[in-house]
C-alpha cells in the first residue's frame, strides 16, 4: 500500500532510484538501501513503491528466465549449503556452493550522489567482487530449486523492467485522473549488410575490419542506449564482462580503473597497452540489438534515435580517414616528390619537369585541390541499411494487465490476449504450467516475444529496396563495386560515366603505398567504404575512442594484434621448431641484403618479420630464443605475401625474391613446401543459434531441471 507517501511524493522518486531500489533488493543479499545516499531523499517512498509493485516486477522476471513455480526443496526453508545446477544447453549438472556472499561496497560508491552511476558500479562490479569469495559464484542461480538462471543475470532483469514498467514520466493510481500506466515494449534493431561488408576483402587484416567494424558499432549504439535506460535494459548482447563496454566505462569513469586492477589485475586498456590481451581488438558483437523500454513512442524513438547515430557515427570515422588520407599524401608528397617520381614514374612517364601528370602530383600538396567530398559522401552515405521492430511485453489494451491470477473470471480471455501477440508455436501456457502457477504473466511469453521479433525484423528486410551510387570511371579492384576514389574525381562532374584517366589513378594509389606502408600495395584501388573499414581502427579514431596508445613505427597489423593467414599456418610449426625459425629468417635476410634487386628493401623486410606471429603458443616459443628482440613472423615464409607487404612491383623483383624463398626453404631442409603452405578454411555462422533459441535443438525440459524439482512438481501435479 502506498500509505506512507502522496501521488505528489511518488512523483518525486527518479527514473534511476526505481531502477537502482529494485537492484538492490534482489542483486545484494541483505537488501538494505539505507547506506546509500543517492536514495536518502525518499526512503519511505521507496519502500512504498516496492511493497507495492517488487512481486510483480520479480514475478515477471522469473517467468521470463524459467519455468516459475513455488516449491520448497530445502530444510525449512533456508538456503541450502549446497546447489545443483543444469548447462542450459547440454543439460550437464553441477554442484556450487549455496553460500550467502557479502560483498562490501566502497564508501565512494555509498555517498555518491547520482543514483545511474551508483546503478552502474553495482551492476558491474558486485558480482565481480562475489567471485572474488568464492570462484563459480557467477554460477549461483537466482533460485535454487530451478537453478537455470544465473543470480547476477536475474537481478538485471529485474532492474530493466524496473525501468520499462516505471519510466521517468510514470505516477501511481489517482482517483481523480487517469494514471500514466507505461506498456512495456521489446525492440529490435539490426543493420545491413553484413556478408558483403566482410567479404570485401584482399589479406586476412581486411576481414577482421570488417568484423570488427560490425562488433565496434554495434557496441557503440549499445553504449548509447545505457545513457538512456541504463547497461541492464539491453537484452542481448548481454553488455556485462564485454570488454569494449568495460575500456568504455573505463573512459567514462576513469577514477573506476582501480576497480578493474583490484579484480582482474588491471583495467582493459591497460591489459591492451602491456600486450597481455587482444580482446579490445576481438570481434564478438551481433549487430541484432534487442532491448527492453518503456512504451511504443520511446520504442519508436530509441529505433529512430539508434538510426540516427549509426550513421553519424560512422560518418565521423569515414570523415577522420578521408581528412587523415588528405594531410598524410599532401604532407610525404611536399617531403618527397623527386625521389617519389624517379622511382616509380620516370621510366614510364619521363622526365618531371613538363609532365601533366608531375603537376597532378604536385597539386596533391595543396589541400584545397582534393575534389572527392561529395564522392566520398555518396558511397559512405549507402553503407548501412537499419532496420528496428518492436513488440509489447503483453496485450497493449489498457485493461490488459501484465500479470493475472489463475481463479481470475476473465483469465481465459487475458490468456487468448497474450498469444495474439506473442503467436507462439504451442498455445501458452501449457497444462504443467497452468496447475503450477497461481499467478500468470507476461514473463511466460518472453520467448515467444523473441521469435515474434525474429519474424516481424525479416519481414522488413524483404521489403527493403537499396540505394546505389552512380558509379562514374574506374571501379574498386577489390570488390569490383562503387568508384575507386581519387582526390580529383569531383562526383559532382563526372555522374555521366567519366571518370579519371587510369595514369592519374595509377598515380594516386602509388602515392598511397609510401604514404600507407604496410597498409596498401600500390596496385590496389579501393572504395570510400573499403578504405575506410580497412583503415578505421587508427586513423578512423576507433582505438583512440576506447583509449589504446599507438607507437607510430608499427606495423599496422601488429597494432591490431593480430596474425596474418601465414602466421597462422605457421603457427604449429613455430611453437614446435621456434631454433629453426630463427635460422631461416637469419638465411633470408641475408640474401635479401646480398640480392641487388631486393637490397633496396631489405630495412622493409625486417620491419616486417621482426614483429610478433600474434598467435600465442608460437610467439611464447619465440620468446624462449636469445636476440629475440620483438618477436618474428610468419610472412617470411610465403614468397607472395611477403612481395606483396613488401610493395614489389617490377617482375626482377617479384621473380628474385620467389627463388630466394624457395632456394631458403630447400636449405632448411623445407623441400619445396613450407610451414605456411597448407591452410585451412574456417567458416563461422551464428545464424543456427536461431534454433537454440526458438527450442528447436533444445531437450526437453526435464532434462534441465533438478531431479528434486521434478519429484516436488510431481507430488503436487501427479497427473503429470
Amino acid at each position: 500500500m502506498l500509505c506512507q507517501s502522496s501521488p505528489s511524493d511518488q512523483q518525486s522518486l527518479s527514473f534511476y532510484q526505481r531502477k537502482l531500489y529494485a537492484l538492490i533488493q534482489v542483486l545484494i543479499h541483505v537488501p538494505d538501501s539505507s547506506n546509500f545516499s543517492c536514495l536518502q531523499t525518499c526512503p519511505h517512498d521507496l519502500k512504498a513503491w516496492w511493497q507495492q509493485y517488487g512481486n510483480q516486477i520479480t514475478a515477471i522476471a522469473k517467468a521470463s528466465d524459467h519455468l516459475a513455480f513455488q516449491a520448497d526443496t530445502s530444510d525449512n526453508g533456508n538456503q541450502p549449503t549446497q546447489i545443483e545446477i543444469r548447462h542450459l544447453i547440454s543439460g550437464q549438472s553441477q554442484t556450487v556452493a549455496g553460500t550467502q556472499l557479502q560483498v562490501t561496497i566502497p564508501n565512494e560508491i555509498l555517498r555518491h550522489p547520482d543514483p545511474q552511476t551508483v546503478l552502474l558500479w553495482l551492476w558491474r562490479f558486485h558480482p565481480e567482487l562475489q567471485v572474488a569469495q568464492q570462484q563459480d559464484a557467477l554460477l549461483l542461480p537466482s533460485e535454487p530449486f530451478m537453478p537455470d538462471c544465473p543470480h547476477h543475470s536475474y537481478a538485471s532483469t529485474v532492474s530493466a523492467l524496473t525501468g520499462a514498467m516505471f519510466p521517468k514520466r510514470w505516477q501511481p493510481s489517482q482517483k481523480t485522473e487517469a494514471p500514466y500506466n507505461p506498456q512495456p515494449y521489446l525492440l529490435l534493431f539490426t543493420f545491413s549488410p553484413v556478408q558483403e561488408f566482410i567479404k570485401a576483402s584482399r589479406k586476412f587484416l581486411d576481414f577482421w575490419a570488417g568484423s570488427y567494424l560490425l562488433h565496434y558499432l554495434s557496441a557503440y549504439l549499445c553504449w548509447e542506449i545505457t545513457k538512456y535506460y541504463g547497461t541492464d535494459a539491453v537484452i542481448t548482447p548481454s553488455l556485462w564482462g564485454q570488454e569494449i563496454i568495460d575500456a568504455l566505462i573505463c573512459q567514462k569513469y576513469p577514477d573506476w580503473k582501480p576497480f578493474f586492477g583490484c579484480l582482474q589485475g588491471q583495467d582493459p586498456i591497460a591489459r591492451f597497452n602491456d600486450r597481455t590481451s587482444t580482446s579490445l581488438s576481438t570481434a564478438g558483437f551481433p549487430n541484432v540489438l534487442t532491448v527492453l523500454v518503456p512504451e511504443k513512442r520511446k520504442a519508436q524513438a530509441l529505433g529512430r534515435y539508434l538510426t540516427k547515430k549509426l550513421k553519424h557515427r560512422w560518418f565521423e570515422i569515414a570523415e577522420n580517414v578521408r581528412e587523415h588520407i588528405r594531410v598524410t599524401v599532401s604532407s610525404y608528397i611536399s617531403d618527397h616528390p623527386e625521389a617519389l617520381w624517379d622511382r616509380e614514374f620516370a621510366e614510364e612517364l619521363g622526365d618531371r619537369l613538363e609532365n601533366p601528370y608531375y603537376k597532378e602530383l604536385q597539386q596533391y600538396q595543396q589541400l584545397n585541390c582534393w575534389e572527392w567530398r561529395s564522392l566520398w559522401a555518396a558511397q559512405i552515405k549507402h553503407t548501412w541499411e537499419p532496420y528496428y521492430v518492436a513488440v509489447p511485453l503483453g496485450h497493449p489494451d489498457s485493461n490488459c494487465p501484465l500479470q493475472i491470477d489463475r481463479a481470475d473470471a476473465t483469465l481465459e480471455t487475458w490468456i487468448q490476449a497474450q498469444n495474439d501477440v506473442a503467436r507462439p508455436k504451442t498455445p501458452i501456457p501449457s497444462p504443467a504450467e497452468r496447475e503450477a502457477y497461481s499467478t500468470i504473466n507476461v514473463g511466460t511469453w518472453w520467448g515467444s516475444y523473441q521469435g515474434r521479433l525474429g519474424q516481424l525484423i525479416q519481414a522488413v528486410k524483404n521489403t527493403r529496396n537499396w540505394q546505389i551510387p552512380v558509379a562514374p570511371g574506374e571501379r574498386s579492384s577489390l570488390s569490383g563495386q562503387y568508384s575507386a576514389v581519387h582526390p580529383r574525381l569531383n562526383y559532382g562532374k563526372f555522374q555521366n560515366g567519366r571518370g579519371m584517366t587510369a595514369t592519374s589513378m595509377r598515380l594516386f594509389w602509388k602515392v598511397m603505398k609510401y604514404a600507407y606502408p604496410g597498409v596498401f600495395n600500390g596496385s590496389e584501388k579501393l572504395n570510400a567504404i573499403e578504405l575506410t573499414k580497412r583503415m578505421a581502427w587508427k586513423e578512423g579514431g576507433v582505438a583512440a575512442e576506447l583509449g589504446i596508445r599507438f607507437d607510430q613505427e608499427e606495423e599496422y597489423e601488429n597494432l591490431i594484434r593480430f596474425p596474418n593467414l601465414s602466421s597462422i599456418a605457421a603457427a604449429k610449426f613455430a611453437s614446435e621448431h621456434p631454433e629453426r625459425v630463427q635460422q631461416y629468417w637469419t638465411t633470408l635476410r641475408s640474401g635479401i641484403y646480398n640480392d641487388l634487386s631486393l637490397k633496396a628493401h631489405h630495412d622493409r623486410f625486417c620491419s616486417l618479420t621482426r614483429r610478433p606471429f600474434q598467435v600465442k603458443r608460437a610467439d611464447d616459443a619465440l620468446n624462449q630464443l636469445p636476440n629475440v628482440d620483438k618477436g618474428y613472423n610468419g610472412v617470411m615464409f610465403s614468397s607472395k605475401w611477403l612481395a606483396d607487404d613488401l610493395g614489389l612491383q617490377t617482375q626482377a623483383e617479384l621473380s628474385a625474391l620467389r627463388d630466394l624463398v624457395t632456394k631458403t626453404h630447400q636449405k632448411h631442409n623445407f623441400g619445396d613446401s613450407s610451414p605456411a603452405d597448407w591452410w585451412v578454411l574456417v567458416m563461422g555462422d551464428g545464424d543456427g543459434m536461431g534454433n537454440y533459441v526458438s527450442g528447436g535443438k533444445l531437450k526437453p525440459y526435464r532434462e534441465y531441471v533438478i531431479p528434486i524439482v521434478r519429484t516436488v512438481f510431481r507430488e503436487k501435479n501427479p497427473e503429470f
